[in-house]
């Protein structure tokens, strides 16, 4: 049967276990404003009671704490995880589809735009048209036509430059994932060696699962978080289907610069990076289930409208820098053989046949010429396949002499004969492209850009807002309520407080009983 002191034992078991609940209650309440932190409650149950022999059969014997818990539910955790990817992905495309698009000067009143450069050189054309042999009129043009050059090799310029620093962004991604692989793998291991040996590890678990959060932004990840069977926690992070953390291990990626072989497109950068782990094995970058902000960084980088790449694989289905680049230098090529066709047909104001208006930056027209002779094809021909859009220039001979400007194919019949300008200034309005005249073909580039920036914006606004119900969500079962934890603070005070009273009431009962009875 219990001892006379039975009762001190079940009222300190009270005091004992109010005191643990006042202590969580206020780290919870310290914790309100901590990010990542889950509100911890003290599981109590009433302690194992004991045989007395007597005719009620078994007495109490208080109560005993049998763990600090986290409030947590792996539902949410999952759902937010799997839409921070999507954000960060549509964040990082909404942001560079800006950068893409700005790059077109095309927008608002613009002085700078495509439509203000090429309508300028074509008017100039026009102009000249009514003073062929003017050295002033023809200068505006040669002008017009360099600055319309010029704003071809800006963009391209410029649209390799966000290619650059979307490669740079895959580098540093594939380090912040291996700095949070092994935070999380180091945390693995302080989780295992408290909770082996009996310990709580809550604030530890809350920690992992923050730089799971952060981690689930940069890539799509599976989280596996199980029992192994020594009794020891099991937790996996997995990214492309592949361990990325398992236990206290962890795999690092690294990165490898493509050289001529492993180039995708012909429009690429030299030395883009690819990733794998450091055991050698590929990271597929074009995995169907990858997203995330690496997502975003790689469609932006690499995205060829899912044309066949130069490695003979279907490339990435969405309009990214490969895919514009593409198009300008068609533009380019196109306008320029076209309006180089028309110009070596005409004579010079000192009777001499015309060189081509267009040629490659690179190349004197001699050594062009040279390249195309080796080849056996028409000068205005090897220009053609050669020219990109940040390689081609006003011919020089043409530029430091104006006189050089063909305006009629036949110079004898007067210097002010206009034929051969009207032609040039008529090609504006010509169908040489699949899509119409060139206004026609750049404005469909430029309602393409719009029209991915407008997607890219929509989804990241999407995603945001289900991000924040989720968040809500998250929160009202793992977030502290101060007003609840006030209450839990009153109400835990209250038990303290009547378990020390009933330790008061036994200290009398047992004052009375040993000093009072003499017993």
């Amino acid at each position: 049967m219990p001892s006379t002191f039975w009762g001190l034992n079940i009222a300190t078991s009270g005091l004992n276990a109010s005191q643990i609940a006042v202590n969580t209650t206020t780290h919870n309440i310290a914790n309100s404003q901590t990010n990542g932190f889950s509100r911890q409650s003290t599981n109590a149950a009433a302690a194992e009671a004991l045989r007395t022999y007597q005719s009620f059969g078994m007495q109490g014997s208080g109560v005993t704490v049998s763990d600090i818990t986290r409030t947590r539910d792996s539902y949410y955790d999952n759902k937010y995880w799997n839409n921070n990817a999507e954000e960060g992905h549509y964040d990082v495309k909404h942001y560079y589809m800006d950068q893409i698009e700005l790059q077109f000067n095309e927008f608002g009143t613009s002085t700078t735009g495509f439509t203000t450069m090429y309508g300028n050189f074509f008017n100039a054309l026009d102009e000249l048209s009514n003073y062929p042999s003017e050295i002033n009129y023809r200068n505006v043009v040669l002008q017009y036509g360099e600055a319309l050059a010029e704003y071809f090799t800006n963009i391209s310029t410029n649209l390799k430059t966000i290619q650059n620093e979307c490669n740079n962004e895959i580098k540093n991604i594939a380090a912040r994932i291996n700095t949070y692989a092994n935070g999380i793998a180091s945390l693995n291991e302080q989780i295992n060696t408290l909770e082996m040996n009996g310990g709580s590890a809550n604030d530890l678990k809350d920690k992992r699962d923050v730089l799971v959060d952060e981690l689930s932004k940069l890539v799509s990840i599976t989280v596996i978080d199980e029992l192994s069977d020594t009794g020891s926690s099991s937790y996996k992070v997995k990214i492309n289907g592949q361990i990325l953390v398992e236990g206290h291990n962890y795999n690092e990626l690294t990165t490898v610069p493509r050289t001529e072989v492993t180039k995708r497109n012909d429009e690429d950068m030299q030395g883009l990076y690819d990733l794998q782990w450091e055991s050698g094995v590929t990271f597929d970058l074009y995995y169907a289930g990858l997203t995330g902000e690496i997502k975003g960084y790689v469609d932006i980088r690499d995205g060829n409208d899912g044309q066949v790449t130069l490695t003979g694989e279907i490339g990435v289905a969405y309009k990214g820098i490969p895919d514009y680049l593409e198009e300008i230098n068609d533009w380019v090529r196109i306008f320029a053989y076209e309006l180089n066709e028309l110009h070596v047909t005409g004579e010079t104001l000192e009777g001499d046949k015309a060189e081509p208006f267009y040629i490659l930056k690179d190349m004197t027209l001699e050594e062009q010429q040279k390249a195309a002779d080796k080849e056996g094809i028409s000068l205005n021909e090897y220009i053609k396949n050669n020219m990109t859009a940040d390689n081609w220039r006003v011919n020089p001979a043409i530029a430091t002499n104006p006189y050089k400007l063909a305006t009629t194919v036949d110079v004898s019949q007067g210097p002010d004969n206009q034929d051969l300008i009207l032609k040039l200034a008529g090609l504006r309005d010509e169908r040489i492209y699949v899509s119409g005249n060139a206004e026609d073909c750049f404005q469909r580039i430029v309602s393409a850009i719009a029209i991915n920036t407008s997607a890219a914006k929509n989804m990241e606004d999407s995603f945001t807002n289900i991000g924040k119900a989720i968040v809500n969500q998250r929160l009202s079962i793992s977030g502290v309520d101060e007003d609840e934890e006030a209450m839990d603070l009153v109400k835990y005070q209250n038990a303290y407080e009547l378990a020390a009273k009933a330790l008061t009431v036994m200290e009398e009962i047992l004052d009375k009983l040993i000093n009072g009875t003499a017993v």
